[in-house]
């Protein structure tokens, strides 16, 4: 099953209030003790409410069991349970029912038993009590050998729509393939932050044992010349250090021109100083760079998007610069401050809308671009955790855009996915069952015609 709940409706039941309550595609629905609805559809999509719950495709049952939640992946048959906080699902053996797990696994639905209890008890009802709301999926397109974008996509070598779901690392704290890999089950994509210019043989055995594992690694230069503060901080290269950032990219794109799981980021939360149009003829210059060295891959630009109070994304940039750029994804960045640190779920997943939304009135030469959310986290500083640091996770891994957390390391301790170690903090672990949850869930089920400003599925 690939899902994921948000706090507000993780469900509360007293242990043994009732046995197994398990529904399966088409099969009625469950309503849990706080009053939420759920059901699952003909293709084996979850819907809470009436509403689509992110992610939840490819499922072929829903039980309650004992006070806690669990769902059968169509797939693999495996179950997951969802955790205590009810932020994240995890591996799990099948529910205590057998007889009742073993009925949904076979496609029968269940008949539901339920003890006296003073606690509201689970009950099943029919189907058509829930609202159903059909959501077209997108196309994804030809298989090409290359990643390409189009209509607000990103298409896989394959053909096959691609949603990053990954991390950013930073160069010099860079954790082996085995074990981003067990720590991130289905982890596909890394944003891999340089500081200094590093040479193409510097960047390689990194580079090279991730992507042969087929993960996509992006790699962008992360020293805006002022303490690498980032935030729009310093100024628009000219100069000296505009003829070094650009002499860097045209060498890496060569070095890795025939590697199509390479993809490049123009300069990380750039300074609009002296103007937004500055920057547009500062990423034009970046993008040529790149392509100037053969290269075709995508290339993730950054997007600068301030909140005051509403959201600023593009506005002062040359929209002629972009509109012949080929093969071009909005890198959004997501953290507390840019929603005003509410704690309101509606409000920081709307703001987080209303910013994706923004970056994609600027189009490209394929349409509309795509926006990979290159950076979020539970800190906007990186020391004290936000408010709505939970909020934070829970939109972006909800907003059905591909995304990569920030980052690898202990952190200070905001943003710290490690312990300090290879092991993960609470907040990496929260990352990697989003990760492993989704990982092998339709591309369908991510990229719809639903997902725009007021309604993502």
């Amino acid at each position: 099953m690939k899902l994921l709940l948000v706090a507000s409706t993780a469900l509360v039941l007293a242990a043994g209030a009732v046995q197994a309550q398990t529904i399966t595609p088409d099969s009625g629905s469950l309503t849990d003790a706080n009053g939420n609805l759920w059901l699952i559809t003909s293709d084996g999509s979850i819907q809470e409410n009436g509403q689509w719950t992110p992610g939840g495709g490819g499922t072929a049952a829903l039980t309650i069991s004992n006070g806690i939640v669990y769902g059968e992946d169509a797939t693999g048959k495996g179950w997951f349970a969802l955790s205590g906080n009810g932020q994240y699902w995890t591996s799990s053996a099948a529910p205590a029912d057998n007889a009742t797990s073993a009925a949904a696994s076979a496609g029968t639905p269940p008949t539901a038993a339920v003890t006296a209890s003073a606690a509201p008890a689970a009950t099943v009802t029919p189907a058509a009590a829930a609202p159903v709301t059909t959501c077209a999926a997108t196309p994804g397109g030809a298989a090409s050998g290359n990643f390409t974008t189009a209509n607000g996509q990103i298409i896989a070598p394959d053909g096959s729509v691609f949603i990053a779901k990954g991390i950013n690392v930073m160069e010099g704290q860079e954790p082996s393939l085995s074990t981003l890999q067990a720590d991130f089950p289905g982890i596909n994509f890394v944003r891999y932050a340089i500081y200094d210019y590093a040479s193409p043989s510097a960047l390689s055995g990194f580079v090279d044992a991730l992507t042969s594992a087929g993960i996509v690694v992006e790699l962008e230069d992360h020293n805006n010349n002022a303490g690498n503060a980032g935030g729009g901080a310093g100024q628009v290269f000219t100069g000296s250090a505009l003829t070094t950032e650009l002499s860097w990219y045209t060498a890496i794109a060569k070095a890795f021109v025939s590697n199509p799981n390479v993809w490049f980021g123009t300069n990380n939360e750039p300074s609009e100083v002296p103007s937004a149009a500055a920057l547009s003829t500062w990423q034009q210059q970046t993008y040529q760079a790149i392509r100037g060295g053969g290269n075709n891959s995508p290339i993730m630009v950054e997007m600068n998007c301030w909140s005051s109070p509403v959201m600023t994304c593009g506005q002062g940039y040359t929209a002629s610069v972009y509109a012949a750029m080929t093969n071009i994804i909005w890198d959004d960045h997501y953290y507390g401050w840019l929603s005003n640190y509410s704690t309101d779920q509606a409000t920081v997943s709307q703001n987080l809308a209303q910013e994706i939304s923004a970056s994609q009135q600027i189009t490209g030469a394929n349409g509309t671009v795509p926006v990979l959310i290159g950076e979020y986290g539970n800190s906007t500083t990186g020391v004290a955790i936000d408010a709505n640091a939970q909020q934070v996770l829970t939109a972006v891994q909800s907003s059905g855009n591909g995304s990569a957390a920030w980052a690898w390391g202990g952190g200070n301790p905001g943003d710290g996915l490690s312990d300090g170690g290879n092991g993960l903090s609470s907040y990496g672990q929260e990352v990697a069952g989003y990760i492993a949850l989704t990982a092998n869930a339709p591309a369908s089920i991510w990229a719809t015609s639903c997902n725009t400003a007021t309604a993502a599925k």
